[in-house]
């Protein structure tokens, strides 16, 4: 049986950054704070994972209004679960364009060679907003092959995949065509927010799975039919609007910090952010670890 093994004299020849020893040991001892940092900041996220939940039902379920006065809402029962009273519901279908794309064939050069077109396939949807592609086709491979421009400000849902890509959903921040794994939608009457039909879309990731997998099906696959079928809520667009506002600041404050631990690690150990003189000097007064100091 083979083993992944590591070769000593190359391990031997790995060069590594050495700032001065005292600068050394002050990175230690902040490093372990960042650490511990670091695994209460895991603590934080996994509570906001709960509260974006918590709070997904409770605006699809009472509307934008504080926690406290939920019970002042008059909520009836829908095909779509509980919602305010004065809401409806309709399909995605009476409010949006939704089809999907194609792959050119990869073997001629000329729908390939030269493309300026943006092209995406289903592993964008995890980027959550889509500002570029990876692939771009010509234009003839756009006139050629069914591949409708589709407008910034759509949506994208991968209708295959692997994983957890089934039934991720994405806004578009540019035009671009996509592959047949993905359904568009491409809202047209102004009475449906694009960024409330993504959260409520995300809020339906289990359901979207499942009907993947109805009738006993092993492909696992969605079609644009039943999308355009698909029940969503239709609040006001005011309502709508401050729904979307208030997921977003929430998962905001999430990247933000997530991204603050990561960026602080990457400039620590590259030496891009260099520590100040007295806190490399006083190092070794500040209760650190032997090892640390």
């Amino acid at each position: 049986m083979n083993q992944a093994s590591i070769n000593l004299d190359r391990l031997k020849g790995v060069r590594l950054s050495l700032p001065p020893l005292p600068e050394q040991r002050a990175i230690a001892g902040v490093l372990r704070t960042v650490q511990r940092a670091k695994e209460a900041c895991e603590q934080v996220l996994a509570a906001t994972r709960q509260l974006k939940a918590s709070l997904l039902h409770h605006l699809f379920t009472y509307g934008p209004v504080p926690f406290p006065q939920a019970d002042q809402v008059r909520v009836k029962e829908t095909a779509v679960g509980p919602m305010p009273k004065n809401w409806n519901t309709d399909t995605l279908g009476d409010h949006a364009v939704i089809g999907n794309g194609s792959t050119p064939k990869r073997t001629e050069p000329r729908y390939w060679e030269g493309g300026t077109i943006p092209w995406l396939t289903s592993g964008k949807v995890h980027e959550g907003t889509i500002g570029a592609a990876d692939e771009s086709v010509t234009e003839a491979a756009r006139r050629e092959c069914h591949l409708p421009m589709i407008p910034k400000g759509s949506l994208v849902l991968a209708i295959t995949g692997q994983g957890k890509t089934l039934g991720n959903v994405a806004l578009l921040a540019l035009d671009a065509c996509v592959s047949q794994h993905l359904a568009y939608i491409n809202f047209r009457d102004g009475r449906l927010f694009p960024e409330f039909a993504l959260a409520f879309l995300r809020s339906r990731y289990d359901q979207l799975q499942a009907a993947s997998r109805g009738g006993g099906s092993t492909k696992g696959a969605l079609t644009c039919a039943f999308l355009k079928a698909f029940l969503v809520p239709l609040p006001p667009l005011s309502k709508q609007r401050e729904i979307a506002r208030q997921l977003a600041a929430l998962e905001g404050r999430r990247a933000a910090l997530a991204s603050l631990f990561a960026s602080l690690l990457h400039h620590l150990m590259t030496g891009q952010v260099r520590l100040p003189a007295a806190m490399r000097a006083g190092a070794a007064q500040a209760g650190l670890p032997e090892f640390a100091r």
